[in-house]
């Protein structure tokens, strides 16, 4: 797996070829449908916790991050294309091994994020990172989806930094 920045045209390419949970997750919770529309915000972020996962011949294949939404606050985010069996236990292992601890680094208290009732990937996937289901929020999405609110505290991740997986 080769991790870069989010160059623009590789986050297009992810957000032309998500995985239809997260395409409908994404569409879900965004103004515009535009693929276009969803990659540029990412590529063109400040945000120092940002990345584009690559598989082995190079193709782009998952897009993951963390924003600060202010001092002590933050909200991970990833999508993929349905390559990301391809690259999943590297993907968990760079978040429990890179992302989380930079979170800490950084002083994070707490790390929510949203995923749609129907998403059950994303949602064991959170639970293996130590994220805890916190609450269920109805009619959140466009169209009135149900999501589920998944949160992250430093001593939950703790006993995950370092653990292979």
């Amino acid at each position: 797996m080769k991790i870069t920045r989010p160059a623009y045209k590789d986050c297009l390419y992810v957000c032309r070829h998500l995985r239809l949970q997260d395409r409908a997750e994404v569409l879900a919770t965004h103004w515009s449908k535009d693929a276009s529309d969803l990659a540029h915000p990412i590529a063109f972020s400040r945000e120092p916790l940002a990345w584009c996962m690559h598989g082995i011949d190079g193709e782009p294949v998952c897009l993951l991050g963390a924003n600060q939404l202010w001092p002590g606050m933050w909200a991970p985010w990833a999508m993929a294309t349905p390559r990301f069996d391809e690259i999943g236990w590297a993907v968990t292992r760079f978040v429990k091994r890179t992302m989380i601890p930079a979170m800490v680094d950084l002083g994070f208290n707490r790390a929510e994020c949203r995923t749609l009732e129907t998403n059950t990937d994303a949602q064991r996937w959170l639970e293996r990172l130590g994220a805890i289901r916190e609450s269920e929020n109805p009619r959140v999405g466009r169209d009135n989806q149900t999501f589920f609110t998944y949160v992250f505290y430093p001593e939950n991740c703790r006993r995950d930094l370092y653990s292979r997986g």
